[in-house]
């Protein structure tokens, strides 16, 4: 069990170097940010709907892949629009959040689990909040880089 477990992490793992690295090199932030969420959402369903198999290793390695994978771009766009003490602040609000997901986390699954009845029903809840923060980067969040304006990647073809 211990190495079946490892897997989607070794994926996360190397998804978080390389997501972050393309992320760079394009300069891009925001779409990547959304397939990463996506990509979590689409595993995370992918497990659920095929629990007890194989699938649901591929199913969390892709998860994994999301989950690692959208934290390059998404900590590189605090500094984007924040600087000095601000950003200081808001990195430390984000970190802050995510600690509490430490605890609503569990719960969340649990209550999922324990409304369908199912395991299942825990990947499908965890979907949910994923799908959600694809959403989110979808429909709202267009922050420039002032850093990076004048950089060919940035710019709009002609």
């Amino acid at each position: 069990v211990g190495w079946l477990t490892m897997i989607p992490y070794i994926c996360g793992a190397i998804a978080l170097v390389v997501w972050g690295r393309i992320s760079d090199k394009m300069h891009e932030r925001r779409w990547n940010l959304l397939i990463a969420c996506v990509l979590s959402t689409g595993g995370l369903v992918m497990a659920g709907l095929t629990m007890g198999s194989w699938w649901a290793l591929v199913g969390m390695s892709l998860a994994a892949m999301g989950f690692y994978g959208s934290k390059g771009p998404f900590f590189s766009m605090p500094p984007m629009f924040l600087s000095g003490g601000a950003l200081a602040a808001g990195i430390a609000w984000i970190n802050s959040l995510g600690n509490l997901g430490g605890f609503f986390g569990p719960w969340w699954i649990g209550l999922m689990k324990d409304a369908t009845g199912s395991f299942s029903g825990g990947l499908y809840g965890l979907a949910i909040l994923s799908a959600v923060s694809a959403l989110v980067c979808w429909l709202f969040l267009n922050i420039h880089d002032a850093a990076t304006k004048g950089h060919p990647a940035t710019q709009p073809a002609e």
